[in-house]
């Protein structure tokens, strides 16, 4: 029987050998389709839907298939890691992770906010699954993810048509009135998010390019700075990208960070729902500030 096992909802992490992931829920309101992210519709379905003019909204999975989540795991697993996305992104996705978490066994399973979406969930689930393989003790492992990997992480997303993301009204809690709107409406160029420390997503400045640059990899420079890196790893993550946009990107990478990983993936339907087509988001770990 396996120690720890770290499972994810589908908002974190999809595509990852090392982690267990529990879809979350798309929903077509002109039809009233419910359907499991990822295992029912991918992030180009929820597109076609969209551009025929259907509103797609998302929720989490409910406290019964939650709690039969951790059933199943637990017949292979000692414990679960569990990450969610971050509560200020999906409220409903942590609170029913810990529902089903007491109603299952609490002593076995710990449910942390990963204050983090898309790019960002796969740095987080990495360093989960080393420190499992590490140490056997449930609360050090889950207090070192959330009170030292957590708050180093550094996440944006460049989202060329951000209408989605102000639809779906995730800014809000963190000055998306105020100062989101004039920050997507300022000027030319290619709207950018970032998640804050409290798993918060942010507009900001926008992304300018000057002639002949590559979307993804002048986004990928503003981005990235290699001092601040703590780590050998940095997550890549993209919503039905342009290929010649992201082979682009990977040459690049490869030239210039040789020595590092970059992981590119696919962030999930559920993101999808209110994120554009070419959204493209990197984080890392950075240096503690200590």
């Amino acid at each position: 029987m396996k120690k720890t096992v770290i499972t994810a909802d589908s908002g974190v992490i999809i595509g990852s050998e090392q982690v267990v992931t529990i879809p979350l829920v798309v929903i077509d309101t002109q039809t009233n389709c419910v359907y499991k992210d990822q295992e029912e519709i991918s992030t180009r379905e929820v597109y076609d839907l969209r551009a025929k003019g259907h509103r797609i909204t998302t929720s989490c999975m409910n406290l019964h298939e939650a709690a039969e989540f951790f059933r199943e795991q637990l017949k292979t697993a000692d414990q679960i890691i569990h990450l969610t996305m971050s509560e200020k992104i999906s409220q409903g996705a942590l609170v029913t992770a810990v529902r089903a978490a007491e109603e299952v066994d609490a002593r076995r399973i710990r449910v942390i906010n990963s204050l983090q979406g898309g790019s960002g969930g796969p740095v987080v689930a990495r360093k989960a699954a080393q420190l499992a393989a590490e140490d056997d003790n449930l609360d050090r492992i889950a207090e070192t993810i959330e009170q030292d990997i957590i708050p180093r992480m550094r996440t944006a997303f460049v989202v060329p048509d951000p209408t989605g993301y102000k639809a779906s009204g995730k800014g809000i809690l963190n000055g998306f009135i105020n100062m989101g709107i004039s920050a997507f409406a300022a000027g030319s160029g290619l709207p950018v998010v970032k998640i804050t420390p409290s798993g918060a997503l942010l507009p900001t400045k926008k992304l300018r390019l000057k002639p002949g640059q590559e979307l993804y990899v002048a986004f990928f420079d503003s981005q990235f700075d290699a001092d601040l890196m703590d780590d050998d790893f940095i997550s890549v993550c993209s919503l039905d990208p342009d290929p010649d946009r992201l082979e682009a990107l990977k040459r690049y990478t490869a030239e210039t960070l040789p020595h590092i990983e970059v992981g590119y993936g696919n962030m999930s339907a559920v993101i999808g729902a209110y994120a554009c087509k070419d959204t493209l988001g990197v984080s890392y770990l950075t240096k503690s500030k200590n």
